[in-house]
């Protein structure tokens, strides 16, 4: 395939995203959804499906299938997966350390950002995943770890140099391989140091209002067994939103003294979820131990261009201040086990993009998450956006099921209907204030979260829930600033 037809696959798929995320926002508003509301790496010349009653084609020819290699071993060193059935490869390319892929319909390649890349293949079957694990291992590299999430599949191996982390999504026939420099992973179970439990786990909302005018976007806070911390975002970049994160975590510490993050969390870099990192750092740095940070930010030009570049920057200048710590990129299927928590990543963009550097809306990007702590399984959302949370209802249905819930996008244009109605949580946070809950409460797609036993609104209150939950226990207290 020359550079030339590749090119004109990727205005042709950017032009079916691009009426595809239409589509889906306008199902958003009545909460109906279907497999075919999105286009996830759809393969030109097969059927894309149905929205609204429209059946969508391709045009036929648009890719072009290459016979691959004769096996991994027997190819010429040059000869990679993406040569063998794909694009032309610049020298530097990360994926000319794979081996071929032998058993998949080639459909597309993108940048990732970040100098990782990824091939998509369509038509698919378990069989296509199984086969190039063997490839893999055939050629040197050695697996890390390895899940199957209500039927889909994930892995990730590492030679030392490069990491692949390979995603089957059955609902789609859609088999994608990740390839990235070799870095830090995620915690496995038998990575999990002992440690000594010395209080109970809890979560915590922190309010969206601060006296004095001041406001949040959203920041989540777990204390584990062992007295240190899980966050997830945080919000802007405020003094007061950063002492709040502070002196919560100080409140909630059995050592007040020696304050330690074990992960922080960010869903995407939009300014109200991920900037407080910047002045929290700048004023805390030297008060906390900070052990990883985890978030997966698309390539700058897939997306908004500054939204990206400014949470990158805000990343890479401000990790340093940690001294020793590591960043973990994100990968749906990784499992973190974290003292007494375990995170399962369910949804990054990568299984949504196929390869035409188009994210049409930027809150597709934001990681979906769960996170097991004291006998109960609690959604994190993000800002989960309309085509996101089909992607993430289709694939994994009931498995979604869960005790506590975040609200996607603070209950603004977030998950579907259908998405709420498999997580099905007795619990409801809102990350947002009450005047904002009452005025989305009502929308189609929120409408399973009136089934919630119990709903707690962010508000000017830190929202303080002890897991297990009991309602009993739970505390609602202001958070002031003088």
């Amino acid at each position: 395939m020359n550079r030339r037809w590749a090119a004109l696959t990727m205005a042709l798929t950017l032009l079916l995203g691009a009426c595809g995320g239409q589509q889906t926002a306008q199902t958003a508003e009545t909460g109906e959804t279907t497999v075919a509301e999105i286009t996830v790496g759809t393969t030109a010349g097969a059927a894309a499906g149905t929205t609204a009653g429209t059946t969508v084609e391709t045009a036929a020819g648009a890719t072009e299938a290459v016979p691959p290699a004769e096996n991994a071993a027997g190819a010429p060193a040059e000869e990679t997966a993406a040569e063998a059935s794909g694009p032309e490869l610049a020298a530097d390319s990360i994926l000319r350390s794979l081996p071929a892929c032998e058993q998949a319909v080639y459909a597309g390649w993108r940048e990732m950002g970040d100098g990782a890349e990824m091939l998509v293949y369509e038509d698919s079957a378990a069989e296509s995943f199984h086969h190039y694990e063997e490839q893999l291992a055939g050629a040197g590299f050695e697996k890390y770890d390895g899940s199957e999430m209500a039927g889909n599949l994930y892995s990730t191996w590492t030679d030392g140099e490069t990491t692949a982390s390979l995603i089957y999504m059955p609902e789609y026939g859609s088999f994608r391989i990740v390839a990235e420099s070799a870095g830090e992973l995620a915690p496995r179970e038998e990575d999990n140091p002992a440690y000594e439990t010395v209080c109970e786990p809890l979560m915590e909302m922190v309010s969206v209002n601060f006296n004095g005018g001041k406001s949040n976007g959203m920041c989540f806070l777990y204390r584990l067994s062992d007295g240190s911390f899980i966050l997830v975002d945080g919000g802007f970049n405020q003094e007061p939103c950063a002492d709040a994160i502070y002196n919560e975590m100080k409140k909630l510490a059995p050592d007040p003294e020696h304050i330690v993050i074990a992960a922080w969390f960010m869903t995407h870099s939009h300014p109200d979820h991920y900037a407080v990192f910047k002045k929290f750092s700048q004023k805390y740095a030297g008060q906390v131990t900070l052990e990883s940070c985890v978030y997966n930010y698309p390539a700058a030009e897939d997306g908004n261009v500054e939204t990206v570049e400014k949470g990158v920057k805000a990343m890479t200048e401000h990790l340093p201040l940690y001294g020793d710590k590591k960043v973990i990129e994100a990968h749906p299927g990784q499992r973190y086990y974290i003292r007494d928590a375990v995170i399962e990543m369910l949804y990054t963009w990568e299984q949504l993009v196929p390869y035409d550097k188009v994210v049409a809306e930027f809150n597709d990007t934001s990681l979906v998450f769960s996170i097991e702590l004291g006998g109960e399984k609690i959604m994190q959302l993000g800002d989960c956006g309309t085509s996101a949370s089909v992607v993430v209802e289709t694939m994994y249905k009931d498995y979604l099921k869960s005790d506590i819930m975040q609200v996607a996008h603070h209950g603004l244009l977030g998950a579907s209907e259908g998405l709420n109605t498999y997580i099905a949580a007795e619990v409801a946070c809102w990350p947002t204030t009450q005047y904002g809950m009452e005025q989305r409460a009502g929308n189609t797609y929120n409408k399973p979260l009136k089934n919630a036993a119990y709903t707690y609104v962010a508000g000017d209150c830190a929202v303080r829930i002890p897991l297990p939950f009991d309602p009993e226990q739970v505390v609602q207290e202001p958070i002031y600033f003088r």
